[in-house]
């Protein structure tokens, strides 16, 4: 469907004013066909485009989620899942305009620790696509992380993914899960003169909330230290408490999931992903004590 004939079908549903002065389509590392419209009293909204089955479940989180301010209004859903229209979001994505633990300080408390308890037989991992078993879905991460990932770490270290994945001792399947944003990083943080204004673009996952702590924490090279992670995960409220052990085990699968997406997507990171590896390797493995972790990084690194 092209942009003209959906905005013209939603002013015959009066789903928008009919009096619009502007399209812009939206360029970025989006998936989706994204344009924002402006009418005549210079109101905005975000036109999205995609799979109906990532729409759908795009549209499943924002409506269970439409009370809390940092996430867009879903305001209209094609009856085919075609395409969506919700509240527009001001802002720009700038990860290093806030500290980044005063940062993840921000998303636990603003959308974290709101998630809510979904049934179990709604599944584990990706709303479209659920698998059995929290375990499942981790497998199923690691198994498309391998084929990125290669020889950039030794094979006798990526078996320690594996094994954390398969140890019953944090398998997570047994605890209550909850609906998440699923890609929660820094790249779906709008920042407007240094606060948080909104969260953008959920692949919704149905898990536990310390997985979406992790992937914004892993989302950016900088400070991907025990420091900044364990000041974040202080200020969690909902799930059970979660031990340092375990939070550290969470980290490293985080990371090494990140590290294959760094090496599609974002190359020149590689180097401080990998030396962050070393890092969280050795706090896993050897319970090293470092509390910090040096990486330079500007802020045209991201």
């Amino acid at each position: 469907m092209d942009i003209e004939s959906i905005v013209n079908d939603l002013i015959k549903e009066k789903a928008i004013s009919a009096e619009i002065i502007g399209i812009k389509k939206l360029h970025g590392g989006t998936l989706s066909d994204i344009h924002v419209i402006k009418d005549i009293n210079l109101s905005k909204y975000v036109i999205k485009i995609n799979a109906p089955e990532v729409l759908k479940a795009e549209s499943f989180f924002l409506r269970n989620y439409r009370h809390l301010d940092v996430l867009a209004d879903i305001l209209y859903t094609d009856l085919n899942n075609k395409y969506i229209v919700y509240s527009y979001i001001p802002g720009e994505i700038n990860p290093y305009s806030i500290s980044k633990d005063k940062f993840l300080q921000i998303i636990v408390e603003r959308l974290i620790n709101h998630y809510e308890p979904i049934g179990v037989d709604n599944g584990w991992g990706w709303v479209q696509r659920a698998t059995n078993s929290w375990s499942g879905f981790l497998r199923e991460w690691t198994a498309e992380a391998d084929d990125w990932i290669g020889s950039y770490i030794p094979e006798k270290e990526r078996k320690l993914i594996y094994e954390l994945i398969e140890d019953s001792a944090r398998d997570q399947s047994s605890k209550t899960p909850y609906l998440l944003h699923g890609d929660c990083g820094f790249h779906n943080f709008l920042v407007k003169n240094g606060n948080l204004e909104g969260i953008i673009d959920p692949m919704p996952v149905i898990g536990y909330p310390i997985y979406d702590l992790v992937y914004a924490f892993c989302s950016t090279p900088n400070n991907l230290d025990r420091k900044t992670i364990e000041h974040a995960a202080d200020f969690l409220k909902i799930g059970k408490e979660i031990s340092r052990p375990t939070l550290y085990q969470e980290v490293i699968i985080g990371l090494y999931f990140r590290i294959a997406r760094c090496i599609k997507h974002h190359p020149k990171d590689l180097p401080k992903y990998l030396k962050a590896w070393v890092y969280w390797y050795d706090v896993v493995v050897n319970n090293s004590k470092p509390i910090t972790l040096e990486i330079p990084i500007s802020s045209g690194d991201f």
